[in-house]
């Protein structure tokens, strides 16, 4: 609970009437009122306050006293807390700890389990107490008449302290027995639903305010911002979801403590330290916590404002026992927060364990071998290999395991949530270890490299520091770890000297961090990189340059350095990123390593991951390393994949494919697994003999997504598989291939009907075309009438940013309404319901008396008549301007001719009566025939679907 949510007034008042109160009752009956209404609106806690008030005066027997049994009468005792009342504390404070001493053995004899919080109080003192395990003669679980009580808390209810008591409180009555720190339940009291979260948001963003009003937040916002754009575009950036970021990157590095300290911060210090990576660094862990996007929290300025933030998080972790963590327990709220519209913009989808540990196990990782992740999410594969690498190589300290297990993401949430993965798999081993230990997880794009040239890859970069960018020689580097402590001397020179230094001074100051043979250039290069710095800290935006320059061009001195690669590539198609100076690059990377399909009519359906195989596999492995990715199942037998298959990409050979078609539930699309290796990349191909390569089918139903595979295995079926690269060769000299389980060589012959369909059309952005009636009173044909429409609440529900929200609420003429079906809509045989749709477009008639269809603009409809419909379309094409793509926007591309795009739409045949739909994007393949009268109104595709005409059912 927050500020906000306590009402301070109600505790100044509670403190002086306690002051006022000369008896124990008294005392009691106050504080019992206090809490009612305190917590008036939580009915776990209403739920005590009346197990409280019963459970006055309570008679507790079997109390050891002079060799006897006696009885006793505890002042309240509930199921779960024991409280001794004392007139003034100060004075009996003492005796009120012999008292509680007596009441827990008591209850201990009587046969209750030990799940009690001892307090003793005159309201205004509180002490906490728990049985001293230490001075037990018998270190079981099992109370002797000698054992004594050892306080553990203590809180003085002041004017000043009013605020904190409720705090107080809800930590020491309200808490629950501890609780084990799974996946399950991690997500539920930390996650989007929970109170934490909810109280912890909602302080955020009061603390937060305006960001564009405080400097140094604008500047940790706008760079969050721009890691999430650079590379795909599209996604929640807003300052409320950077808020939602910055709650779960204050949750992970407090639930980190926890796990490694196994106890929860114990004070306002501790939770500075943690926040600020100075108790990590006494913890023997480097850089855990970085001067990030998110480190603002720790700052004077914010972190006493956040203090309810920090106390909500400890108040739940405080119910958790972290002695034995054994899953990735931050992935349910890191998917859950990371909000589906960016979780699909991104490509993201969350590996379970026991996939990531199948993967692992499988390939031959030996005690010295170095493993990176280059999309890492929330650690999952990292987690794995150190939980292998630790069963197979029990030697191995955890400096050396860190060193050697290596993850990249671009999402900066995902970093810091993967380096707790990292941590906690390290576990007891980091306190054991004789040196600091540096968790190797960067923010960075695993596709950034060096500059390219006729020879891939030439020996300069480009770093950016403050919206400017700099030319760095990567030869004046020996290692990334001398970059680091480059980048961490410009930034020392920042600050300890205010008034700047010069080149020559620079020169000189650096030269013992450069190899002998720096040249003047590299030199003259990290001047102006620091002096960059230097600028952007004099104007107050200083704070967060040092961190994106040590982790955003790590990859570049990682090429060549890794035995294997492991992960799940971002599963999102070329077309699917919508910023056209990324596109570029992508397209450039696909050129030279051979990925782009030969038919460039393809290259918007190929997978971003195809991209990644080939970059992954040519620039971080060693020769002969081995790399494997969980893949979409389209790399089986899409065309655009043809490449892949083929043995086409350079410096990348296929050795090994699982097929996981037959698991359940897994991901929304079927998917499977990728082994390769890297071989030279003067090899012209490699393709897959003519024998096959080894392989896999999976099959089987789990109880739930997340399991270790110790418990899946049990559960699913392995079948040893032969993989034939098949092709088909097509009337036209046209081939088609796949992966099959049979030898498919030589086939021959093609689909009779193949040619006869098409794509529909792009009917997107569904809000914009995609509409119900708002006249609830009419029922009948609207053909003929001007009716009042909206945005369907099916499409709105569907919408991802920037259309979503985007809901236009106009009268339209009826003639332009259509029908159209969708994935859900088609079903073998048959079509559910299909849906309504308003589209600029008309019937035109040719001289030989063929018909068309024709798509309008909104001026285009006014000239024909559709005076209502033109409104409509004017306010649609007004928001298509406003959140079109980069690349849309430089091409001029219009509302509608991305409708019309290929003319999909405008080459629809009208007057064809029969059709035959396919769908073109669905876990299950369905089709079906259908005539064109049955509809109520005209019938045009979705591009959802593959479409044939016909003129007869014949």
């Amino acid at each position: 609970m927050t500020d906000g949510v306590f009402d301070v007034a109600l505790t100044h008042g509670l403190l002086v009437d306690l002051r006022r109160a000369n008896t124990e009752a008294a005392k009691k009956e106050r504080f019992l009122q206090y809490l009612t209404s305190l917590f008036a609106g939580d009915t776990a806690a209403q739920g005590l306050v009346s197990s409280m008030s019963l459970g006055a005066e309570r008679t507790i027997a079997n109390i050891q006293r002079g060799g006897r049994n006696a009885r006793g009468r505890a002042d309240t005792q509930t199921e779960t807390v024991i409280i001794e009342w004392e007139r003034d504390l100060a004075r009996t404070g003492e005796h009120a700890k012999e008292q509680l001493e007596e009441y827990l053995q008591g209850n201990w004899t009587s046969g209750e389990s030990y799940r009690f919080i001892l307090i003793a109080t005159d309201g205004i003192r509180w002490r906490c107490y728990a049985p001293d395990w230490s001075r037990l003669n018998d270190r079981g679980f099992t109370l002797s008449s000698n054992f004594q009580l050892r306080e553990t808390r203590r809180f003085d209810l002041t004017n000043e302290r009013a605020s904190d008591f409720p705090f107080f409180l809800d930590e020491v009555l309200f808490s629950s027995r501890q609780r084990l720190a799974t996946l399950e339940n991690i997500q539920a009291d930390f996650g989007d639903t929970s109170i934490a979260f909810i109280n912890s948001i909602t302080t955020l963003q009061r603390v937060a305010g305006s960001i564009d009003e405080q400097s140094e937040l604008k500047v940790a916002y706008e760079q969050w911002r721009r890691f999430l754009s650079i590379a795909y575009g599209r996604f929640d950036g807003s300052p409320d979801m950077f808020l939602v970021h910055t709650y779960l990157s204050i949750f992970a590095k407090m639930i980190a403590y926890a796990v490694v300290a196994r106890d929860a911060a114990e004070d306002e210090n501790t939770t500075r330290g943690i926040l600020s990576g100075e108790v990590f660094e006494r913890m023997n862990v480097d850089r855990f916590v970085e001067d990030d996007f998110f480190h603002w929290v720790h700052k004077p300025e914010f972190f006493t404002q956040l203090r309810p933030v920090f106390r909500e998080i400890t108040r739940q972790l405080r119910a958790y026992d972290f002695s034995i963590v054994q899953e990735d327990i931050l992935k349910g709220v890191y998917q859950e927060l990371i909000d589906l519209d960016t979780r699909h913009s991104l490509g993201e989808y969350y590996t379970p364990d026991w996939l990531c540990e199948r993967v692992v196990t499988s390939l031959p990782i030996h005690n010295t071998s170095r493993v990176l992740d280059p999309a890492c999410g929330s650690g999952s594969f990292l987690r794995a290999v150190l939980a292998h690498k630790r069963s197979r190589h029990p030697d191995l300290d955890a400096a050396a395991l860190a060193t050697q297990v290596v993850g990249i993401d671009i999402h900066p949430l995902s970093v810091q949530i993967a380096k707790t993965t990292v941590l906690l798999a390290l576990g007891d081993l980091v306190s054991q270890c004789q040196r600091p230990v540096n968790l190797h997880v960067y923010l960075a794009n695993s596709l950034t490299v060096p500059q390219e040239t006729a020879d891939l890859f030439d020996n300069t970069f480009i770093v950016t520091v403050d919206n400017s960018q700099y030319v760095l020689d990567i030869r004046g580097f020996n290692s990334p770890d001398q970059f680091d402590q480059i980048i961490t001397f410009c930034d020392d020179l920042v600050s300890s000297h205010p008034a700047g230094v010069g080149r020559p001074l620079f020169g000189r100051l650096i030269g013992s961090y450069l190899p002998s043979h720096a040249s003047e250039q590299i030199i003259t290069q990290l001047f102006d990189v620091y002096s960059a710095m230097k600028r952007a800290s004099d104007e107050g935006r200083d704070t967060i340059w040092k961190f994106i320059l040590q982790n955003s061009y790590k990859p570049i001195f990682l090429g060549g350095r890794f035995d294997f690669i492991v992960g799940n590539p971002p599963w999102l198609t070329y077309a699917g990123v919508s910023n056209a100076e990324y596109q570029s690059l992508l397209l450039r990377l696909s050129d030279s390593y051979r990925v782009t399909p030969a038919r460039r009519a393809n290259m918007p359906h190929l997978e971003i991951a195809a991209i990644f195989l080939a970059h992954a596999s040519n620039y971080f492995l060693i020769d002969g390393g081995i790399i494997a990715f969980v893949m979409p199942r389209s790399f089986m037998s899409a065309d655009q994949h043809e490449n892949t298959r083929a043995g086409q990409i350079s410096g990348f050979q296929l050795t090994e494919v699982w097929d996981l078609d037959g698991v359940s539930p897994l991901f929304r699309v079927p998917c499977c697994v990728l082994f390769g290796r890297k071989i030279p990349q003067a090899a012209s191909s490699s393709p897959i003999p003519s024998a096959g390569i080894r392989g896999l089918s999976f099959e089987g139903r789990l109880p739930r997504s997340h399991m270790h595979w110790s418990e899946a295995q049990l559960r699913i079926a392995e079948h040893p598989r032969v993989w034939f690269y098949s092709r088909l060769q097509e009337t036209r000299g046209a081939t088609r291939s796949a992966l099959t389980p049979e030898n498919g060589a030589g086939m021959s012959g093609a689909n009779a009907y193949a040619d006869r369909f098409t794509q529909g059309a792009t009917i997107v952005p569904r809000n914009f075309f995609f509409v119900q009636n708002e006249d609830s009173t009419w029922t009948g044909n609207m053909t003929g009438r001007v009716v009042a429409l909206r945005t369907s609440d099916e499409s709105e529900r569907d919408a991802k940013a920037p259309w979503k929200g985007n809901i236009i609420r106009r009268r339209a003429e009826g003639s332009l309404l259509f029908r159209t079906v969708i994935s859900r809509n088609l079903v073998p045989f048959g079509l559910v319901e299909p849906v309504l749709v308003l589209l600029p477009v008309v019937e035109r008639t040719a001289a030989d008396d063929t018909r068309s269809f024709e798509v309008l603009d909104s001026e285009g409809l006014l000239a024909e008549g559709f005076s209502y419909a033109s409104t409509w379309f004017r306010e649609a094409e007004r928001l298509w301007e406003v959140n079109r793509t980069e690349k849309n926007a430089e091409r001029g591309t219009t509302l509608s001719q991305y409708l019309d795009w290929q003319s999909k739409l405008s080459g629809q045949i009208p007057t064809d009566r029969y059709l035959v739909l396919y769908t073109s994007s669905s876990t299950d393949a369905s089709a079906c025939a259908v005539d064109r009268l049955s509809f109520d109104y005209p019938f045009v595709a979705d591009h959802k679907s593959y479409i044939c005409s016909c003129r007869s059912m014949e």
